[in-house]
């Protein structure tokens, strides 16, 4: 089926940082919107990626909020990915309080789902907001615990490098 890896495209243009990829992804992304219902959450993540690397977290901020009121954890793929991305747009705005308190939320619900790996997103995510919050400590005992569960599962690549990326980056 065509553009169906758009999804694992998109992640790994946003773990690259690479604007031009999720912009390029999006535009699949749209046509499988207008198709299917199930890919609009998965769109409303690519638009807030890419506002989020122009600089516009306000704006993604106000088109994610809602989304995430609509999916459950565990009931749409895009969850894991569209919680870590609202944690870090809370960081982004510097509003330490809610990305505290929203990465508290994620956190529960992927770890109760058992969403591994795509929750490994939202430790990554929670991990910046412990941090931005003034408790590096927690930051690094969250990463520690998604490497130690990813390696238990025997994940490996992308999966547990931008885990080990995260823990690098929270000791510099």
């Amino acid at each position: 089926f065509a553009d169906t890896t758009a999804f694992s495209e998109l992640q790994c243009y946003a773990l690259c940082g690479d604007l031009t990829g999720i912009q390029q992804t999006n535009q699949r992304i749209a046509r499988l919107a207008q198709r299917f219902a199930g890919w609009r959450q998965f769109l409303v993540l690519g638009k807030c990626l890419e506002w989020r690397l122009l600089g516009d977290s306000e704006a993604a901020l106000e088109s994610i909020e809602p989304t995430l009121l609509e999916i459950q954890p565990g009931v749409h793929a895009s969850y894991a990915c569209l919680a870590a991305c609202h944690v870090q747009l809370l960081c982004d705005l510097e509003r330490a309080e809610a990305a505290l308190q929203s990465a508290e939320i994620y956190l529960e619900a992927c770890e109760c789902e058992q969403l591994s790996p795509a929750g490994f997103v939202v430790h990554v995510g929670a991990a910046r907001a412990f941090a931005l919050a003034g408790d590096p400590a927690r930051a690094v005992a969250v990463l520690e615990r998604a490497i130690g569960i990813a390696r238990e599962l025997g994940h490996g690549g992308v999966c547990i490098g931008s885990i080990y990326e995260a823990r690098a980056r929270l000791a510099l």
